[in-house]
């Protein structure tokens, strides 16, 4: 580097003084041609040495000004003595000014690294008015700080020598028009920042809010050594200002490519990762990058989201964390207008379970971190047209008009995530269907006939659509309420076994139950009576529970439908016990397994119980997957080899 500055300083001296003697009688615009003439062949003639070497001095300068900051930190943390000499303001006054944020809200057209001296004191005025800015502390010197070698060896006056070295340097090569790229030098500074260690993976902590505060203590003072100065100071500040805002927007860029990189993961963890959304949203909004987020996160979405390999209920999960950030980054939500039909075209086009997914997610939305709808927003209530999905297949190619009715839609229920979800089935009324299936699953495996929490979250659903949407769930909660009151008047009866119990369903209403008549010789009552021969006992508790409501309700008579019910089995093998509830034909073909050496097929299963084939494979399916049979090469099932 020694050389390089005798080199620079040698090219300056002898154009000077050919400058001077030379061109002595010669007008200012000849001698200005010379000089840019020379500037010109020195340039072409270089080699890379001359700028590797060029770029090695800023880059040095830099590590010198946060290394002097470094030395002399103390309890009060300021950076005002790293600035060159002869600035506008000074101390705590420029500190100040240096921290003030002056690119808040303006127009779009604006350009902002060209604003007018007005402007820049316009700007500095009303921020200074608004701004509540606290002095830096060493919790902020410890959060930007990235771990190097023991710098206490280091003699500060040397230090501040080669400082001034360096800046007298920059001076020369200013004068020369040979001063490098700063913003290419700060940008190459700030990506490598943010490969640190201190910053791998770090989605808890808002880099912008760190790294601007090290940029406007150690970054600034640098930019006031290698800036051209005048004899002006006032010039010299409204030119530093605007220096100031394009090294802000470098870093900006920096983290705005640092955070999109991992933008699916991001949204996915949230709200773990708050303060990385904040990060894409403030560069964002700063560097006008809404198409290139919309770009980069759809090309995400396309690439691992909408696979295959993923669940339903995942891509789900993921478009309501989507929802939860992009409210957040574009309050106008074209970006999520996009999402939301690039995301319901997949899963309407190649997924059959959405209605099942939304549904689960909606009734469990803690099991998913999603906040369905604050304390204080209105839900969005589906209109008639919406209940449907005939109106969407009418329409022809959307025109402007029609995106715009989409994209006002779209606002309302951006902040009812419940309503977002629902408009991702088909249509509202399969999200009807599929809720009230699942409610009837819920209420036929309730022993205590206790529905409250259902009734209420019910209640809450229903606050999204307009009357009368819910019959069928009605009816089942009203069916559970009635049957707990039968059931009590039964067992007044003691000589009726007490864990026997029923539930008591209307007939179309449940799943599982849409039998269209009377007869006892259908295909289910069958399989039915051939599943109770396995259980005498329960079958004549069964028929004492129908004597008795037959004395208590002499008009009517019960039908029971065991396959809609559940049996609790106790499961004991030598490495210990295991309680379950399952369907009754689960228990009965688990129950062939009770002497060691038992392989069987389905057909052989299907044909010695009478029962579906169906039902068979739906049964094997879930004993493998609790992990107690296994499917053998030759098609039969067998205990697994470590339970006996």
């Amino acid at each position: 580097m020694t050389h390089f500055i005798q080199l620079v300083n040698n090219i300056y001296e002898q154009i000077q003084t050919g400058l001077s003697i030379d061109l002595s009688v010669a007008s200012n615009d000849l001698k200005q041609f010379v000089k840019e003439t020379t500037t010109d062949i020195i340039n072409k003639s270089a080699s890379f040495h001359f700028y590797d070497a060029q770029k090695l001095c800023y880059q040095t300068l830099l590590q010198d000004i946060d290394m002097m900051f470094t030395l002399k930190l103390s309890t009060v943390v300021s950076f005002a003595h790293l600035f060159a000499p002869n600035f506008k303001y000074q101390g705590k006054d420029l500190e100040r000014r240096c921290r003030l944020i002056l690119d808040t809200d303006l127009p779009k057209i604006t350009d902002i690294f060209n604003l007018g001296n007005e402007f820049l004191d316009n700007a500095t005025r009303k921020t200074m008015l608004d701004d509540e800015q606290f002095d830096l502390t060493l919790k902020d010197v410890e959060l930007w700080t990235i771990r190097q070698e023991n710098n206490k060896h280091v003699d500060i006056e040397h230090l501040q020598s080669n400082i001034e070295r360096i800046q007298g340097l920059c001076k020369k090569l200013n004068a020369l028009s040979l001063a490098p790229n700063w913003i290419s030098i700060l940008k190459d500074i700030m990506d490598e920042r943010l490969r640190a260690k201190e910053w791998e993976e770090e989605y808890s902590l808002s880099l912008v809010k760190v790294q601007l505060k090290w940029l406007h203590a150690i970054v600034l003072p640098w930019i006031s050594h290698i800036m051209s100065r005048s004899n002006n100071e006032d010039v010299d500040w409204y030119d530093f200002l605007r220096l100031k805002l394009r090294a802000e927007h470098v870093l900006y860029e920096s983290i705005y490519q640092y955070r999109i990189r991992n933008i699916l993961d991001t949204i996915l963890d949230i709200p773990e990762t708050n303060d990385a959304i904040l990060d894409l949203k403030i560069t964002v909004d700063k560097r006008g990058y809404l198409d290139d987020l919309e770009k980069k996160l759809l090309q995400e979405i396309k690439n691992r989201l909408l696979q295959l390999s993923v669940s339903t209920t995942s891509i789900l999960e993921y478009y309501a964390a989507c929802v939860q950030c992009l409210r957040q980054i574009d309050p106008s939500c074209k970006i999520l207008l996009t999402v939301t039909d690039t995301i319901k075209k997949y899963i309407r086009e190649y997924r059959k379970d959405v209605a099942q997914g939304v549904v689960t997610i909606i009734r469990n939305p803690e099991n998913y971190d999603i906040q369905l709808r604050g304390n204080d927003d209105e839900p969005y209530v589906f209109a008639i047209d919406e209940l449907s999905n005939e109106k969407a297949q009418k329409e022809k190619i959307p025109d402007r008009e029609h995106m715009l009715e989409k994209l006002e839609k779209l606002k309302a229920k951006s902040s009812d995530m419940t309503a977002l979800l629902i408009s991702m089935c088909r249509s509202a009324k399969d999200f009807v269907t599929a809720y009230g299936d699942r409610l009837g699953e819920i209420l036929l495996k309730t022993k205590d006939y206790d529905t409250e929490e259902e009734i209420l979250r019910l209640e809450i659903i229903k606050m999204n659509f307009p009357p009368d949407m819910f019959i069928r769930c009605d009816i089942m909660l009203k069916d559970v309420a009635e049957s707990k009151r039968i059931d009590k008047m039964i067992h007044e009866n003691e000589a009726i076994d007490s864990s026997f119990r029923s539930l008591i369903v209307s007939r179309k209403y449940w799943p599982g139950n849409n039998d269209s008549g009377d007869s006892d010789e259908s295909e289910d009552n069958d399989d039915i009576h051939n599943i109770m021969e396995y259980w005498p006992h329960q079958k004549r508790l069964m028929k004492d529970y129908m004597a008795e409501y037959g004395r208590k309700k002499a008009s009517r008579r019960l039908k029971f439908l065991p396959s809609l019910g559940t049996v609790s089995i106790e499961l004991e093998f030598q490495s210990g016990r295991q309680e379950l509830e399952v369907q009754p034909e689960a228990a009965v073909i688990i129950s062939l397994y009770e002497q060691e050496g038992i392989a069987l097929t389905k057909d052989d299963i299907a044909t010695r119980l009478g029962i579906k084939k169906k039902v068979v494979v739906e049964c094997m399916n879930f004993w493998t997957q609790k992990g107690i049979l296994e499917l053998m090469a030759d098609g039969r099932y067998q205990l697994l080899s470590n339970l006996k």
